[in-house]
């Protein structure tokens, strides 16, 4: 009977997420070791990020400011106190065993983000740190000769320490508990992302670890205001991985509780190739770390002025653009408007080919479907290619005057991506200037009739498709430079004089 009454109950979700972004810094967030990725293990470190006896660290003020960038953009209240703090705790990875970080007087607080519904997602603070080294586990191969695989996660036997990382600016941004779905956790994140993108924070690439995010998910029975008892999720490295993991946790609570059982306050792995979360250590609390005021540091003072300055410089956010987009060019579209407002670059690409004569909403779909394509096939961003906002401006102009046809404008495309190049040049270069009137396409389309004598009968005979046989052989003959409305007009023409 207890059962049966428990699985009555209907479940309400509760998801709060912290999100660590590695900020794009010359230099980290202490010393003067190169901030970069994909460098031999442990060769960009040095005494400071190390910890050794007798060192001092000094602020990287570049950090700074784009913590400050960053918690404006997203509604934040600035401290004008702030400072940082020791978080004392002994793991392999932090190499002075503490981490430098903040605690009570976190740089910003009470911020916000607004997803796509209109909900509102609290921020309760972001906070500035320093990242920790990486650990590889790894396990010996059964019935190998003492040879190393990668491990699954809680079976290793050998860990691996490269602390390049150690001593990256971090930021940690912490939401409130407002979040109800999976799916509304995957596009927190994901918004998160486009901004910390869009500003030139962070380069958020989620498989190399600059952004990373953790999960402390709940349930309790709807209508009950006590939060239920949360676990915190690790180890997801993809957007996909956040919403699988808070989906797979959330069916493990309410299992739990429905078998009678309770939900104890843990750290829990996603573990990706079993697609569930394991158990990984009891849930530490603040009082845990023995937190104290960082003595090497100085403290932190910003004035109203000073954020005023900040607010100033910080350029037209996403949401904002998406709106104008809609308003000022007519564009509906939300892939089409996700994709423009995804990287500032892309949004000025936007407007300086509809400024150089293209059709915005031509622009956006070309921009959207064959520039995007381009740049995914050759592995290149569009301001590292040779495409010009001016260029795709006057090619779509070139396609509204019937200077080239829309397909072999494809081609031109890919030609326009490589070289540095006027679109007339290179239109005349690959031979695909348009073809049009009589004394162009008549002699074409008579080649072409004589050739398909089976096909012209269909066409007699009203078969539709018939005529677009023979367009297509038009087409082919002319690669694509035929104008194909009038190709088709005058063939009909054609045939309808030989009957």
């Amino acid at each position: 009977m207890e059962n049966s009454l428990t699985s009555a109950i209907e479940w309400e979700t509760v998801i709060g997420l912290e999100v660590h972004v590695e900020l794009h810094t010359k230099s980290k967030l202490f010393c003067a070791c190169p901030n970069q990725f994909g460098s031999d293990p442990n060769s960009l470190v040095c005494p400071v990020c190390l910890g050794l006896p007798g060192t001092l660290p000094t602020l990287n003020r570049q950090a700074l400011q784009l913590h400050l960038r960053a918690a404006r953009a997203l509604g934040c209240k600035i401290q004008s106190f702030s400072k940082f703090d020791r978080k004392n705790y002994f793991y392999p990875d932090i190499p002075k065993n503490f981490q430098t970080s903040q605690y009570d007087l976190p740089l910003a607080y009470q911020g916000w983000l607004e997803l796509s519904s209109d909900r509102v997602i609290g921020i309760t603070r972001i906070h500035l740190e320093e990242d920790t080294g990486k650990s590889t586990h790894l396990a010996h191969e059964k019935g190998g000769a003492g040879g190393l695989v990668g491990s699954r996660l809680g079976s290793s036997d050998i860990t691996h320490l490269d602390y390049n990382r150690a001593g990256v600016p971090l930021l940690e941004i912490v939401s409130e508990p407002d979040m109800r779905t999976a799916e509304e956790a995957y596009e927190y994140v994901d918004r998160l992302r486009e901004l910390m993108l869009w500003l030139e924070i962070s380069d958020c690439k989620m498989e190399q670890g600059s952004l990373r995010c953790d999960a402390n998910v709940s349930v309790r029975p709807r209508g009950q205001r006590e939060l239920g008892t949360k676990a915190e999720i690790k180890n997801m490295n993809s957007l996909r991985s956040i919403r699988d993991a808070i989906e797979s946790e959330v069916a493990r609570q309410i299992s739990v509780l429905e078998s009678g059982g309770v939900v104890i306050q843990e750290t829990r792995g996603w573990d990706e190739v079993r697609q569930t979360t394991l158990g990984m250590r009891s849930k530490e609390e603040a009082q845990d770390y023995r937190y104290f005021p960082e003595p090497d540091l100085p403290t932190l003072r910003f004035s109203e002025a000073e954020v005023k300055a900040i607010d100033d410089a910080l350029p037209e956010l996403p949401a904002a653009r998406r709106e104008r987009y809609t308003k000022q060019f007519d564009i509906e579209d939300p892939d089409y408007l996700a994709y423009l407002t995804s990287e500032m670059a892309l949004g000025e690409f936007f407007e300086e080919s509809v400024a150089a004569g293209g059709r915005a909403d031509e622009v956006s779909k070309w921009m959207a479907n064959t520039v995007s394509r381009l740049c995914n096939e050759k592995n290149v961003a569009l301001g590292q290619s040779r495409l010009t906002p001016q260029g795709l401006g006057h090619l779509l102009q070139a396609i509204d005057k019937n200077t080239v046809g829309a397909k072999a404008a494809q081609t031109v495309l890919e030609l326009l991506f490589v070289e540095l190049v006027s679109v007339d040049a290179a239109i005349d270069r690959l031979g695909l200037r348009q073809l049009s009137g009589a004394d162009q396409l008549r002699p074409i389309l008579v080649t072409v009739l004589e050739e398909s004598p089976g096909v012209v009968e269909e066409v007699r005979q009203g078969k539709a498709k018939a005529m677009n046989v023979l367009l297509g052989k038009v087409m082919k003959a002319t690669k694509g430079a035929a104008n194909a409305g009038e190709a088709r007009q005058m063939l009909e023409e054609l045939i309808g004089e030989t009957l």
